[in-house]
């Protein structure tokens, strides 16, 4: 039986295993599921291992607990490895987002998920990343409508992972900040979203129209 040591991080899961007979300087490897708080930090965790047995008499006894060591690897995390993504106010964009697993593990079937607030929505807030081993990197796409009123700045949109761990436990990363800048629109795109461009463009193709006509009616008389 494996039992934990005080108040240890490292818990077993059913904590027993069924081994049937033992014979004298025999070996055999176990394995124990256990779970680890999430606030474990990363080192080697005791606990105690006992054997329940029937002895030459006939009477079940438990040896004296043996102490061994749990190594717990460090958390698994994610990080964020590209540059702010750019967009403008009353669009909607697609943004891309580049993960990385910073863990110390590899994690399968991993799922980014973004959470938006003022002044951006969307109406697609998952995108699959996949089995990403330690070091791997991941983009990730969102479409995203950003508000027409929005403010030029950078804003840190929330994001987290969810994945599947080696021994195919679901698993929720922490918060995960994703950086998005609002910029201006430039050039063309600029110049016909802004309203006085367009009343003077409205006054030019009016004046043109009637240059046109009043060049036909000349003709015409």
């Amino acid at each position: 039986m494996l039992a934990p040591v005080g108040n240890s991080p490292v818990q077993p899961v059913g904590g027993s295993v069924y081994i049937g007979d033992f014979p004298m300087k025999s070996m055999i490897d176990l394995k124990y599921k256990i779970s680890v708080s999430n606030n474990a930090e990363p080192g080697t965790y005791p606990v105690n291992v006992t054997v329940n047995y029937k002895n030459q008499d006939g009477v079940f006894v438990t040896s004296a607990p043996a102490v061994t060591g749990v190594p717990v690897k460090g958390k698994i995390r994610f990080t964020v490895v590209s540059p702010p993504a750019g967009v403008n106010p009353g669009t909607r964009d697609v943004i891309e987002i580049t993960y990385q697993n910073t863990g110390s593990a590899p994690v399968y079937g991993a799922q980014a998920r973004i959470f938006t607030q003022d002044p951006f929505t969307t109406s697609d807030d998952m995108s699959y990343l996949g089995d990403m081993a330690v070091g791997d990197t991941r983009t990730a796409r969102f479409k995203v409508t950003v508000n027409q009123k929005a403010t030029l700045k950078e804003y840190a949109l929330d994001s987290e992972i969810r994945y599947r761990d080696a021994l195919d436990n679901d698993q929720v990363s922490d918060r995960i900040r994703v950086p998005v800048s609002v910029v201006g629109l430039t050039g063309i795109m600029a110049l016909l979203t802004n309203p006085y461009f367009i009343v003077i463009l409205v006054l030019v193709v009016i004046v043109a129209l009637y240059q046109v006509r009043k060049q036909r009616k000349k003709r015409t008389s």
